[in-house]
């Protein structure tokens, strides 16, 4: 059994759920993509934690997380969802690992804040305009 502490991010009037794994810094922010959860990284935490802090969450709309009705589920929010669990978690530098639909706010997030970042991992995503796009 791994042990975190639970942490409820405020972004507006929404929570972000997430569970902070006490370690070393820099913290490695484990991201998903959809129609994941954070417990997509749940067989992978105990190989990183310890001896790294980890954070894994859930963006909005998303597992343990709010789900509002009428939310723009975009990138561009999801890259202020991931700037609301660093700045509240007091995280820097950073290494994100992003999956999937995670990969677009990774990278926007990572080029905007370069010297916040240590290090940036994608798995199975992508990254250009994709204005035809359409959530199932």
């Amino acid at each position: 059994m791994m042990n975190y502490e639970e942490k409820s991010i405020q972004l507006n009037q929404r929570r972000i759920y997430a569970r902070d794994y006490s370690g070393e810094e820099p913290a490695i922010i484990l991201m998903h993509g959809f129609p994941d959860n954070l417990h997509l990284y749940d067989r992978l935490v105990p190989y990183l934690s310890p001896p790294r802090r980890i954070v894994t969450f859930d963006f909005i709309g998303w597992g343990a997380s709010d789900k509002p009705v009428g939310y723009p589920y975009t990138a561009t929010n999801q890259v202020l969802e991931l700037d609301a669990v660093i700045k509240q978690l007091l995280l820097e530098p950073v290494v994100l690992v992003a999956h999937d639909a995670s990969g677009p706010p990774a990278i926007d997030w990572a080029l905007a804040q370069a010297e916040r970042v240590a290090g940036l991992v994608l798995l199975n995503t992508y990254y250009c305009e994709m204005p035809t796009l359409r959530a199932p």
